[in-house]
């Protein structure tokens, strides 16, 4: 089994894509990816790099949080073909540090809002929620009983 436990995220100490690489040709090929996730979040272009390295194997994956799993985690979380939830999922709008004169700021604030977009599209898709309802349950910072999110509860 393949724990992800911290911050996900390509810095140094954190777990990235790299790393889950490795993780994963240590498993036995004939055998579903199990993946244990304790995690804050971290990255989300990392988390969803991740997501599309998983969706792209080929491969049955299993997911199970325990602990917390939030934010960036839920990508991963996400990434399953069999989910178990042992913690609620958190999701929230993404997050974004910028500086700059405001031609810099503006440029942000439009790609955020981008980014913001994608995520609700990527929640609708996997949860059966409506974009309209993510978008408020994202902009408050939502614990999701995970009842939208096909899990099995073991």
């Amino acid at each position: 089994m393949i724990t992800i436990h911290g911050i996900i995220g390509a810095e140094q100490g954190e777990y990235s894509l790299v790393n889950l690489i490795a993780d994963v040709k240590k498993e036995a090929e004939n055998q579903p990816v199990s993946i244990l996730i304790n995690s804050p979040g971290g990255g989300l272009d990392a988390a969803f790099a991740m997501y599309d390295y998983l969706r792209g194997l080929g491969r049955q994956v299993v997911t199970e949080s325990v602990g917390q799993c939030a934010s960036a985690a839920s990508v991963l979380f996400l990434a399953g073909d069999r989910r178990i939830a042992g913690c609620p999922i958190m999701i929230h709008n993404p997050w974004l540090e910028a500086k700059g004169d405001a031609s810099a700021l503006e440029e942000a604030s439009r790609w955020i809002a981008e980014f913001e977009k994608r995520c609700e599209k990527f929640y609708a898709e996997k949860t059966g929620i409506s974009a309209e309802t993510l978008s408020s349950l994202m902009k408050a910072e939502t614990y999701l009983i995970c009842l939208y999110l096909s899990v099995i509860y073991d």
